[in-house]
C-alpha cells in the first residue's frame, strides 16, 4: 500500500482513512454506485476495529470516492477517467 506520511498528525490520519476506504471499494471492485450494505458488509468481512467517530470518517471517505468515481462516469470529457 501507498505510505504518505507528513508532520501533520490531523492529516495523517485523514489520509489513513481515505487509503483504508480505498481499499475496501477497491476490493469490492471499481464500479461506481456502490450500495451502502455492500460497503457495510465488506467493512464487517475485514474485521476492521474502529471508533463510531472513525466509521463515521471512513464512511465519509468512501462516499467521497464513489462521488469522484461516479462523476468520472458521467463527464466524457476527462481524458483519462478513473472508471472505465
Amino acid at each position: 500500500m501507498f505510505q504518505f506520511k507528513t508532520n501533520i498528525p490531523e492529516f495523517d490520519k485523514e489520509n489513513e482513512i481515505f487509503f483504508q476506504a480505498a481499499k475496501l471499494l477497491e476490493s469490492l471492485g471499481n464500479d461506481p454506485e456502490m450500495l451502502a450494505s455492500e460497503f457495510h458488509h465488506a467493512l464487517a468481512r475485514a474485521n476492521i476495529d474502529i471508533t463510531s467517530e472513525d466509521y463515521l470518517k471512513l464512511t465519509g471517505a468512501a462516499i467521497a470516492i464513489e462521488t469522484m468515481l461516479k462523476f468520472d462516469s458521467i463527464d466524457n470529457s476527462l481524458q483519462e477517467p478513473t472508471v472505465n
